[in-house]
């Protein structure tokens, strides 16, 4: 029984070393692949920041290059301008002190005004007035002219008479100092007369081209016809009643 007892322990204690030696054969194994991985890793993770390195610096060094022409361009146009501005520098010196050279040789004369061309005004259109009508309104132009004339005519010859009277001495000589300034009153009157008259026979001397012009008739500022009522009331009107209105007025100069 000692024998049997002993034979059973000595299997059992082989059994228990043969069971150590393989679990530490297995760790140890663990151990082997667990390093041989993280060494594998390792050396993935130096070759992926290498070769990502590599890329960096590559792109890095493309930039560059195609960064470095931009300056030299830019350099180029900088130069250029800068020999632009010089040449133009120049060019307005130089115009500048010929013409300071000849306004020193011109001589200087006073100040002179260059007046602007006045826009030409819009040409008055021809007239509705018959040639029947025409003649009887040259008719009326006519008689009226004749008439201011004389007046104009006589009303000279009075101030003549008044004006000589006063000098010679006459009996017809103011002698009180009411009468010399009454006298002297109606003599400016018909000297206003004589003017107004005479200012008179220039409009209808120019009523009488627009008869020529075959524009009579027609308003010289609006270009509207004159009504025939205002023809035979004032045959050497120029003006239409509304424009002449707006003149009395003061509306329009």
């Amino acid at each position: 029984m000692s024998l049997c007892r002993i034979a059973l322990v000595a299997k059992g204690t082989t059994t228990k070393s043969k069971r150590k030696a393989k679990a530490k054969h297995s760790k140890a194994t663990t151990k082997s692949a667990k390093t041989a991985k993280k060494r594998v890793k390792r050396k993935t993770t130096k070759k992926a920041r290498a070769s990502s390195g590599k890329k960096a610096s590559a792109k890095g060094k493309g930039a560059v290059k195609a960064s470095k022409p931009a300056p030299k361009k830019r350099a180029t146009k900088a130069v250029a301008k800068a020999a632009t501005a010089k040449v133009t520098a120049k060019k307005t010196a130089a115009a500048s002190k010929r013409r300071g050279a000849s306004r020193s040789t011109k001589p200087t004369a006073g100040p002179t005004t260059v007046d602007a061309p006045a826009a030409d005004p819009k040409p008055i259109p021809k007239t509705r007035l018959s040639q029947k009508q025409l003649g009887e309104f040259k008719y009326l132009l006519l008689a009226k002219r004749a008439e201011l004339q004389g007046n104009v005519v006589n009303m000279t010859d009075q101030a003549l008479q008044r004006s000589e009277g006063g000098e010679g001495g006459s009996s017809s000589m103011p002698i009180h100092m009411a009468d010399l300034g009454s006298d002297n009153w109606e003599k400016e009157f018909t000297l206003d007369l004589i003017a107004s008259e005479q200012a008179l026979v220039k409009e209808i001397d120019e009523a009488l081209a627009r008869i020529e012009n075959r524009t009579y008739g027609v308003c010289v500022a609006t270009h509207k016809p004159i009504t025939l009522a205002r023809l035979r009331a004032k045959p050497w009107a120029k003006y239409c009643i509304e424009y002449a209105r707006k003149r009395e007025e003061g509306r329009l100069p």
